[in-house]
């Protein structure tokens, strides 16, 4: 078991064997690394049975492929066949989860780009390709108006690792949950005063409101937890799968919802159909393993959800609590606001 101070969401590794992973989460074990893929080396294509973007992306030699619907449950399933079957080293049966995991053993890790430190280099640049000065002055315009440092900042996606890409987006990381909330109502104040404007690509957008267009480029922007917010550590919960459940519930906290995993505190809970009745074992929280539910239901929200309800069990002192997952890897999962 250990804690982890050296891998965390929103880091991006390239294996050796040239794949993208994008780490996942804040707990992991001491030898590996819990993430999901991004990119597929383009000769490896025929081994994955999926739907794959239209584009490609380029790594130094490599050609790269993107899957579309990471989290749809054929997908899901598909990766972790495929990997078991031809690169059985990225799968790890976990023993506090319970379940087999998608994980990057850190023997093959060939490189870690995290989005502090793309930032950084990215400053000390002499030359810029015109996406690259439109990121940094994004950033700066933001920062500014913010008053939070540049240090609080990172640059994520494609050109955080130096994609080569036809279309890439800025993808902005936020470090720090207050810092994330300020941001947002700097955003909201510069759409106002038309120095961008809001792109709401699905409805899921309208309610998040973390994507502009800025001089006519697609800005995405999400928050990372600072080291003091992680208060995760690998191996102090055991977690048991009980059944799918369809309930509403009224979110009592979302002081952790824009992070991923997001998480929301519920009260209330009243389940939709008989399947879902749960006598004593009443879920206290809804966690989304899914990004666009980060920032989605606020406090006060009534929410409609359809998750896999878990049992945990901490063993420090042998409380056993439950919570319901969304993005389990099962079909129709969700979250809905019925109040808004």
């Amino acid at each position: 078991m250990c804690t982890l101070t050296r891998y965390i969401d929103g880091d991006i590794i390239l294996t050796d064997e040239n794949f993208i992973f994008y780490t996942f989460g804040y707990e992991h074990p001491s030898d590996r690394v819990f993430t999901y893929i991004k990119y597929i080396p383009q000769k490896h294509k025929q081994l994955f049975n999926i739907v794959y973007l239209s584009g490609q992306w380029k790594i130094e030699d490599t050609i790269l492929l993107r899957p579309k619907n990471l989290y749809s449950k054929k997908n899901f399933e598909e990766i972790i066949r495929t990997l078991r079957k031809n690169f059985p080293f990225y799968i790890y049966k976990c023993p506090y989860n319970n379940k087999e995991l998608v994980s990057v053993p850190v023997s093959k890790i060939r490189t870690v780009f995290k989005p502090h430190d793309a930032l950084m280099k990215l400053r000390e640049k002499r030359t810029l390709k015109p996406i690259e000065a439109t990121a940094l002055e994004w950033i700066d315009l933001i920062s500014k108006s913010s008053r939070i440092r540049l240090d609080d900042f990172g640059i994520h996606g494609s050109l955080s690792v130096g994609l080569q890409s036809q279309a890439p987006d800025i993808d902005v990381a936020i470090y720090g949950g207050n810092n994330f909330l300020k941001v947002k109502d700097t955003v909201e104040k510069s759409v106002d005063k038309r120095q961008m404007t809001y792109l709401f690509e699905n409805e899921t957008d309208r309610i998040r409101r973390n994507k502009v267009l800025y001089k006519k480029k697609k800005v995405v922007f999400n928050a990372i937890k600072k080291p003091f917010e992680i208060h995760e550590k690998y191996g102090t919960i055991k977690r048991n799968a009980i059944k799918n459940v369809w309930f509403t519930a009224i979110v009592t906290s979302d002081k952790e919802s824009m992070f991923k995993p997001a998480k929301y505190e519920i009260k209330e809970y009243f389940p939709l159909n008989r399947a879902s009745e749960v006598n004593s074992n009443v879920p206290i929280s809804v966690t989304a393993m899914v990004g666009e539910y980060r920032r989605f239901a606020k406090k006060g929200d009534q929410i409609e959800v359809r998750g896999l309800l878990e049992e945990e069990i901490f063993f420090k002192d042998q409380k056993h609590r439950y919570r319901v997952v969304i993005g389990s890897g099962r079909n129709d999962e969700f979250i809905k606001i019925l109040n808004r």
